[in-house]
């Protein structure tokens, strides 16, 4: 960049003032020592990609200890992802399996069959997703975020259940929302595919820097294929579908923050899982969860810190669907709410923070309950506590 800097002004000046080419200074090309000084700066401008979910804090890539991939939001829209899990798909060692149910993520080879995303653990601005029923976090159609919110998506490999929980045995995903700072006041997008998949979304933003609010919405239509399959119906399965709608309002204010999130998904399988009769519609899920947080942050000095926060995930899953032979119908549901607290510290041990260390706690109490046509209901309360702590 230098090299055709000087090559650009020298030509203005031959052309300004009409001077022999011949009478120019030379060129400082071919000096080792300038070279390497060249290519320190352009080391030293280079601006490393931040991660915040590897240990609840903003790191440069480089000082995460941690396997990372950060999926940027111009990327995002550069290569017209729809949802997330179709951006998963492109991180090396992720893999996403769609068995029609869901969409289901696999890292570094590992993948539990029949598992429900319970050992990937989904966050979006470090706020929990995976509900308290089964711990099931979607990712695809069924994620309770639109693509355009999204700044980025930090892909962390490895357990991290030290900080998180058991969710984060396989790995983490943290979605990282637009601020106001970078998001457009108003936007409005609508999508179609050739799955098809139809789609629409819009948003708008309020304030900026540490006074802002956000409000967007999302809905996503997907048709799918017509299934024909000899050995269960003669007849085209033609009952592939789903629609999911998803809603969230985000704020900040002078060290306080919230935000709330609700998303709604139906999905129909023409194909006959947990032993329904194959059929068009047959067998339908109802999907309903919302999750809450609201906390503050604050400096208490020039090496201190500390943030403190509550949160709550509610959720409800429901199931409808014709016994194999068409005996009876049969229906099951699933309600799941945990509430919790945390409160954890940042302290700067030496200057520059060149150490430091973060401590924190964290109390939860769960309450689920499973019901099913013809059988008791059963219900399981249980709680948390966790302390952790991490030296760097």
């Amino acid at each position: 960049t230098e090299i055709y800097t000087i090559l650009r002004r020298q030509r203005q000046m031959c052309i300004r003032d009409r001077v022999d080419v011949a009478d120019l200074p030379p060129l400082p090309i071919g000096s080792d020592q300038a070279a390497s000084a060249a290519t320190v700066r352009a080391a030293e401008e280079v601006s490393e990609e931040v991660v915040r979910g590897a240990a609840k804090r903003d790191q440069t890539l480089g000082n995460v200890a941690s396997a990372v991939t950060v999926i940027s939001g111009d990327r995002l829209r550069r290569f017209g992802y729809r949802t997330m899990a179709e951006a998963l798909r492109a991180v090396a060692g992720v893999y996403v399996s769609d068995d029609r149910l869901g969409e289901r993520v696999g890292i570094r080879g590992f993948q539990s069959l029949g598992d429900f995303n319970t050992r990937v653990l989904i966050l979006i601005d470090g706020v929990t997703i995976n509900e308290a029923w089964a711990a099931f976090a979607g990712v695809g159609a069924d994620v309770a975020i639109g693509v355009d919110e999204i700044e980025r998506i930090e892909v962390i490999r490895g357990p991290v259940s030290s900080v998180y929980g058991t969710n984060a045995f396989f790995g983490i995903v943290n979605v990282v929302t637009r601020s106001a700072d970078g998001a457009p006041r108003a936007w409005a997008r609508l999508g179609a595919g050739s799955l098809p998949r139809e789609s629409v979304a819009a948003g708008l933003a309020l304030g900026g820097g540490d006074r802002q609010l956000r409000a967007a919405v999302t809905g996503l239509v997907r048709q799918g294929e017509e299934l024909t399959l000899p050995a269960l119906s003669d007849q085209p399965l033609r009952g592939d579908d789903g629609a999911t709608v998803a809603a969230s309002v985000v704020g900040s204010y002078d060290g306080a923050f919230g935000q709330a999130r609700i998303v709604r998904r139906q999905r129909a399988v023409p194909f006959a899982p947990y032993g329904a009769e194959p059929g068009p519609r047959n067998y339908v899920v109802d999907e309903n969860q919302v999750v809450a947080e609201a906390g503050y942050t604050r400096a208490l000095g020039a090496r201190v810190s500390a943030t403190g926060r509550l949160y709550v995930n509610a959720y409800r899953f429901a199931d409808d669907y014709l016994a194999a032979g068409g005996a009876e119908r049969i229906q099951t549901n699933g309600d799941g709410t945990a509430l919790g607290a945390e409160l954890r510290g940042r302290f700067v041990l030496l200057d520059r923070d060149r150490l430091g260390l973060t401590a924190g706690t964290e109390l939860s109490t769960v309450d689920t309950e499973s019901r099913a046509t013809g059988t008791a209901a059963i219900g399981k309360t249980y709680g948390l506590q966790a302390l952790y702590a991490e030296v760097d």
